[in-house]
């Protein structure tokens, strides 16, 4: 009786953890299904036509460089945008973007050192949050090697949900998120 207990336990777990889609993950490993994208109601007339985000407008000055950032949530997507008027859009992130995706939050200093190429690393982390001089510099690393950014929002707890970033190579070459339509 035990064993045919274990059995459907590991049947159960397997089936559930083959059939979860790995989209915007959080610290603990749970999984989100849909991206949200917060903009202004300007640009949202532009993605409503094309469903893509525009990347020759996205913004070096942003937390990891020109690219596209997706939260896990509409209410994330807005607050880590700051509109309080806007649009905003939902997609699907694919598999491989999940999964080639780094997950900065749990980064060693060291590897954070030799991922972005800066030697003193005072002031540009602070409470696992990523400041823009660290920030614009492993975005630019991770475009090189077609990779995505999970990261942890401003404000957020712990144990939150991480919110995304796509290089805009990524983005452009790879379908890294389905096609983007108004959020309700």
């Amino acid at each position: 009786m035990k064993h045919q207990t274990i059995l459907t336990f590991v049947a159960l777990f397997t089936f559930t953890a083959a059939s979860a889609i790995p989209f915007a993950a959080d610290a603990r490993g749970r999984t989100a299904r849909a991206v949200y994208h917060a903009t202004s109601k300007k640009a949202g007339k532009s993605i409503s036509k094309t469903g893509k985000l525009d990347m020759k407008k996205a913004s070096p000055r942003s937390r990891f460089g020109g690219g596209a950032y997706f939260a896990p949530s509409r209410k994330q997507a807005i607050k880590e945008r700051g509109l309080k008027n806007g649009a905003v859009f939902q997609g699907k992130a694919s598999k491989k973007t999940a999964h080639r995706s780094w997950r900065v939050n749990h980064w060693s200093t060291d590897k954070m050192r030799r991922k972005s190429g800066l030697k003193d690393l005072r002031g540009t982390r602070k409470k696992g949050i990523v400041g823009p001089k660290l920030g614009r510099r492993l975005g630019k690393a991770a475009g090189k090697e077609g990779r995505g950014i999970y990261y942890r929002p401003r404000g957020a707890r712990r144990g939150a949900r991480n919110n995304l970033y796509v290089p805009p190579k990524l983005y452009d070459t790879t379908g890294s998120v389905s096609r983007l339509k108004r959020a309700r």
